[in-house]
């Protein structure tokens, strides 16, 4: 346990890249083992380091379960309501399933629920921004804020960690200027892979996005910004937007043609139902999020500590 840790701290990826060859891509030879220095404690300081930090993986995976089981049957949830039509009915029961009355869309070329609307998604935002490429605004690889791509968005989460590329407190105020990233806006990658998303819980005061992600604002007083997440998230959006996109290279999603989405909209009642049904299950996936954040740091803290001695278990 003790060497699994120890082989992907940053003071062992020091260790490698100040060995490797460097060729047209930098590469390590086998027998850089037989001669590079290895920082080893004693074997039962190792035990307990190994042990302690294993306990913190282990946490972090059974997050990640509970935080995957959450997002699916938050999923469902929106499924049943808003493609199914089994939403609750005025006797409780299941609309569709129950003969709730139907009319058929011919936007949409499906029947749907009596009183309900086909919108566009320009009709419930209030707008789409972008984020801003580096070009002569500003550089990479300076100050202690993250810069966020599209490889740094995984389906609800983003991931700050050493991958990502930094910038000082001067790109960020440049960047916000554009993108006015604040809580509740929707992150939505515009490029292979288009439309994978994260719904913002809180104003971000150390990172900000690159113009290959668009930030979505809901139209408050038309839907909710969980609603509208899980619509940009959806199987249908994900459809719409593997025709639409174009590109010789990477395919990506021009701001106007996501506007014309065309999905079913409910009545006011039905939308502001789901968001309370809907809304603290989204508050706990933050709050394991914001725990996960806090064990990752720590571990990335105390893991060099503890191999070079200067904390003991």
């Amino acid at each position: 346990k003790y060497m699994a840790f120890y082989l992907r701290s940053k003071i062992f990826r020091d260790t490698m890249t100040n060995n490797a060859v460097l060729t047209l891509r930098a590469s390590l030879n086998e027998d850089i083992f037989s001669y590079i220095d290895l920082l080893l404690p004693p074997y039962e300081e190792q035990k307990k380091i190994g042990d302690f930090l294993f306990l913190i993986e282990e946490k972090l995976k059974t997050n990640n379960k509970i935080f995957s089981k959450l997002e699916n049957i938050i999923e469902e949830i929106f499924r049943q309501w808003f493609i199914q039509f089994q939403f609750p009915d005025s006797n409780g029961k299941a609309y569709k399933s129950n003969n709730g009355e139907m009319v058929y869309s011919k936007t949409l070329k499906k029947e749907i629920p009596i009183g309900w609307d086909c919108l566009t998604l320009s009709e419930v935002i209030d707008n789409v921004r972008t984020g801003l490429n580096p070009r002569k605004h500003f550089s990479l690889g300076e100050g202690k804020n993250f810069y966020v791509t599209i490889k740094n968005i995984n389906q609800s989460k983003v991931i700050l960690d050493d991958k990502c590329d930094m910038i000082n407190d001067e790109a960020i105020k440049i960047i916000n200027k554009r993108s006015d990233l604040k809580s509740g806006d929707i992150l939505f990658t515009s490029i292979e892979p288009v439309g994978t998303t994260y719904l913002i819980s809180k104003k971000p005061n150390n990172w900000n996005i690159n113009e290959s992600v668009f930030s979505i604002r809901p139209d408050k007083n038309k839907i909710s910004s969980e609603i509208l997440y899980l619509l940009l998230g959806s199987k249908e959006m994900k459809a719409y937007t593997k025709n639409v996109s174009a590109g010789s290279i990477h395919k990506g999603i021009r701001i106007e043609l996501l506007k014309n989405f065309n999905f079913c909209f409910g009545p006011k009642e039905i939308m502001t139902n789901f968001t309370q049904i809907i809304k603290p299950k989204f508050d706990y996936l933050k709050k394991i999020e914001e725990e996960n954040s806090k064990l990752i740091n720590f571990r990335d803290w105390i893991l060099p500590m503890l191999i070079n001695g200067q904390i003991k278990i």
